[in-house]
């Protein structure tokens, strides 16, 4: 089905993300089939949202997949904090409708853009996973099930849980017994399951084991540091993930750490968004 009339149908029946909320009147997905830039937008409210992609990499450089980004501007094309969207999310079920809302946008995009030069010409985008977020409210709020609808709304799109990495955050993991059944309702459907801002002293191994994460990356605050000292505790973080079977995503290092990215399975690139991947490509 053309993409076109994907987004219609999203359009018409927006209210199946989450039939118990009303958000679904403020909300409309818009596309212009000839522009990477933009091609892809959506309004909430009186805000405007923009999807990007920022490259995850192999340490050799290779794109293996991608990171769904947003920019949020106002009524005046001014850029707000993504934090912004949630004024509109009184309650738990405005939280879910606009979670799976975001997660539909950015696997839009991401099909979008797959059709389009560069990323059509690029090899291995069969094997490429899309990250997407799942908000801490949401997984509270949804009873049993999880991964469920935003399954059929993937399947609207000819995409699979197997191409979707879902990202958790672990303070909102680790103690949470609810959350810890979510983990295993979205692993059993199918999808990859990376837990963000682990503790780097107190990284909970054993049970991101248990659960069947595939994917860590740790606490970014005290992933940074600059004291000499914390650089054992970073080599040894790498290891000890690796030992339990776990990946590993790193973001940019401590200056003098780069070496460290070496270790890792994955990078997560901030400089290569897919709207600036046209004029590096051009040039490399």
């Amino acid at each position: 089905m053309p993409l076109t009339s994907v987004v219609a149908y999203f359009n018409q029946h927006l209210a199946s993300f989450n039939p118990a909320s009303s958000l679904h009147c403020q909300a409309e997905i818009h596309y212009a089939s000839h522009h990477l830039e933009g091609g892809i937008s959506a309004r909430l409210g009186d805000l405007t949202l923009i999807p990007d992609m920022r490259a995850i990499r192999t340490p050799g450089g290779d794109i293996m997949g991608w990171e769904g980004e947003l920019m949020v501007q106002d009524g005046h094309q001014r850029s707000l904090r993504r934090e912004a969207l949630y004024l509109y999310a009184w309650d738990s079920e405005d939280i879910v409708f606009v979670d799976r809302f975001l997660r539909v946008l950015h696997a839009l995009h991401y099909l979008h853009c797959l059709s389009m030069a560069p990323l059509n010409a690029l090899r291995g985008h069969d094997q490429w996973q899309l990250m997407l977020d799942v908000h801490w409210r949401h997984m509270r709020a949804v009873h049993d099930a999880h991964g469920e609808v935003f399954e059929g709304l993937l399947q609207r799109l000819g995409l699979s849980t197997r191409q979707i990495v879902l990202r958790l955050q672990a303070p909102m993991l680790i103690e949470d017994s609810h959350a810890h059944a979510a983990v295993r309702s979205f692993i059993q459907r199918g999808y990859t399951l990376l837990v963000d801002h682990l503790s780097v002293d107190d990284p909970a191994w054993s049970l991101m084991q248990s659960l069947g994460v595939c994917w860590v990356s740790p606490d970014t605050g005290r992933w940074q540091s600059h004291h000499t000292g914390q650089w054992v505790r970073h080599d040894q973080w790498v290891r000890e993930a690796h030992r339990h079977g776990l990946k590993v995503l790193l973001r940019r290092p401590p200056k003098g750490r780069e070496a460290l990215m070496t270790h890792a399975d994955a990078v997560l690139d901030a400089s290569l968004t897919v709207t600036a991947l046209p004029a590096q490509a051009r040039t490399g």
